[in-house]
């Protein structure tokens, strides 16, 4: 298994006269969440930089992940009031493509109001593509044939933001068998590749072709590779997902990122 931390090398590529960076993406990041830009170096191929913009969000502080989050918390992440501002900071550099690393307004607004957001903020970023986690793993799935799936959040999702996610995905034709929340702390600084595996391996009760690993705060794309090959079946993960969807987006090579899951497979 990866650490999610395992290298940051992945910005660029080393010439003479300095380094080579080919497609920048922008990361709009929850401010108290430490995964999103880990997992998105430490996934990047050679020539892909990551510059991410912070948002507020609900009252969590200091890298504490509030296991109340509600649908509330959620929805009001993807406001104008919230988002439109950090999305206009990235807009002013030179990017290729913004994601959006965030999944569990999504859930609560559906798949209709995750298009409008991204409608809106596009037209605020004048031209740049913006991706979103949600939609990138149901693009994802639909990629890999995946239709059978198991749901597994991380510990600070609330039950009923839970529900919303799985009928999220069955109102995009997926079935839904098992919808889970990880039965680890809700702290994203101790969550470990070995701790995520034991958890997920020994507690999935369902046959499926494919396994979703939310939210973006969670550190996991460090156990991909080794999930797949134990539960062979495709494995996605928000940040794994929205990388893959921004690199299409911006016509870059997904296939040059290699140990991180099936999906990269998929142009």
């Amino acid at each position: 298994m990866r650490d999610a931390n395992h290298t940051c090398a992945g910005t660029g590529r080393w010439r003479p006269d300095g380094w080579e960076v080919t497609t920048r993406v922008g990361a709009l990041v929850p401010d108290v969440d430490v995964g999103p830009e880990s997992e998105l170096h430490a996934m990047a191929p050679p020539g892909v930089a990551i510059h991410a913009s912070r948002a507020p969000f609900g009252t969590q502080r200091k890298g504490e992940v509030d296991p109340t989050t509600s649908r509330e918390t959620a929805s009001a992440f993807a406001a104008p009031a919230t988002i439109d501002g950090p999305t206009d900071l990235l807009a002013a550099a030179p990017l290729d493509v913004i994601a959006y690393c965030f999944i569990g307004s999504a859930w609560v607004l559906g798949a209709e109001g995750e298009r409008e957001m991204i409608e809106r903020l596009e037209r605020r970023t004048e031209g740049i593509p913006v991706t979103a986690a949600a939609t990138s793993t149901v693009d994802g799935l639909r990629a890999l044939g995946a239709r059978r799936i198991a749901l597994i959040a991380a510990a600070w999702f609330q039950p009923e933001v839970l529900e919303l996610g799985r009928r999220f995905y069955e109102a995009a034709g997926f079935e839904v068998p098992y919808p889970a929340i990880i039965g680890l702390e809700p702290d994203q600084t101790k969550i470990t590749p070995s701790g995520l595996h034991a958890w997920i391996t020994g507690n999935l009760a369902a046959d499926v072709e494919g396994v979703v690993i939310v939210g973006s705060g969670l550190r996991c794309v460090g156990v991909i590779e080794a999930l797949e090959e134990d539960l062979d079946c495709a494995v996605l993960t928000a940040n794994q997902a929205v990388l893959w969807a921004a690199l299409r987006a911006a016509g870059a090579d997904t296939s040059s990122v290699t140990g991180y899951g099936r999906l990269f497979g998929c142009s």
